[in-house]
């Protein structure tokens, strides 16, 4: 199967490192040195520890290629997704599948303005990776991801892709229907996210922080009175649990500094805090709903890039 990355960084090289295995993996990406390196020297991973040159994949600058592929997986940040998608238009064919795992909410909506509902793949993934300079990543761990489709036929196809992924070594599940996992994982992203930027701390770091526990509770309360009124009702203690595991001794990522961490006080770029808890706040002026811890965070964030964005 031909597989086309849009975005080769942390996230996107892993899934093109792993996939690697077994398809032939094109890459598009918007950083001129990141391709340059990648072309020349392959794909530097560390894998779980183990430094893994990978010479199997051929990146270009976005403009450069246009050929059909038979799925597309997209690793942009939210706020480029729909620039990304109009960018996309000569690659993607009347069969072709777009698998879409962004962190954040809203992004069905933008996809359906491009690709027809039946070949959507929508979910989520828990995998970890970051981005270390142009042409090296690490991949730290594989949790594992869920994906569905819009509509009957989408997951159809969702379960192909999910086979797909699993059979080259990314643990992906298909689920009959992945909003509520999508709200949940936006929660531990605004969560942590947001929270690990803010303070500047690894997610092992939280742990035993006063009043941890009912601060993360008010933020999952903001997160669930709007998905109510978006039509989703998520398990608020599920997603409790989820989010005050990535705090406890042992957790595989306790080390870990989020996306939005690595984007913003790492490499001094904008973050996808309007997907996050800014979208959770517009949202609650909109339908009249209070949400002032995510009103707070969105702005401590927004007040974080102003500073550290050169």
């Amino acid at each position: 199967m031909k597989i086309l990355i849009a975005g080769i960084g942390a996230m996107g090289g892993s899934f093109a490192h792993k996939l690697s295995n077994k398809h032939k993996i094109v890459a598009i990406d918007t950083w001129q040195e990141n391709v340059k390196k990648i072309n020349e020297n392959g794909l530097t991973v560390v894998d779980l520890g183990e430094k893994i040159i990978n010479k199997n994949i051929k990146a270009y600058m976005l403009e450069e290629y246009k050929e059909k592929a038979d799925l597309i997986i997209i690793f942009v940040k939210s706020m480029l997704l729909e620039t990304m998608l109009e960018n996309l238009k000569p690659n993607i064919g009347d069969n072709t599948k777009v698998l879409c795992m962004l962190n954040g909410l809203g992004h069905i909506q933008t996809l359906k303005k491009y690709i027809k509902a039946e070949n959507i793949v929508i979910g989520i993934s828990l995998i970890t990776a970051s981005l270390k300079s142009a042409g090296s990543i690490a991949l730290t761990s594989y949790a594992y991801n869920e994906i569905s489709g819009l509509n009957e036929k989408g997951r159809e196809n969702a379960k192909m892709v999910a086979k797909l992924i699993t059979d080259c070594g990314l643990p992906t599940n298909f689920v009959n229907d992945v909003k509520e996992a999508i709200w949940e994982k936006a929660c531990v992203n605004g969560v942590f996210n947001s929270l690990s930027t803010i303070l500047d701390l690894r997610l092992g770091e939280f742990r035993d922080l006063p009043r941890l526990e009912h601060i993360l509770k008010e933020i999952i309360e903001e997160f669930h009175k709007i998905a109510l009124f978006e039509g989703v009702d998520f398990d608020k203690n599920k997603a409790f649990e989820k989010v005050y595991r990535c705090t406890q001794k042992g957790y595989q990522g306790e080390f870990h500094y989020p996306s939005m961490h690595q984007d913003l006080r790492q490499h001094g770029r904008k973050t996808e805090i309007d997907f996050l808890n800014g979208y959770i706040s517009e949202k609650g002026k909109e339908y009249g709903e209070k949400t002032p811890y995510c009103d707070l965070i969105t702005f401590e964030i927004k007040a974080l890039e102003r500073k550290l964005i050169k």
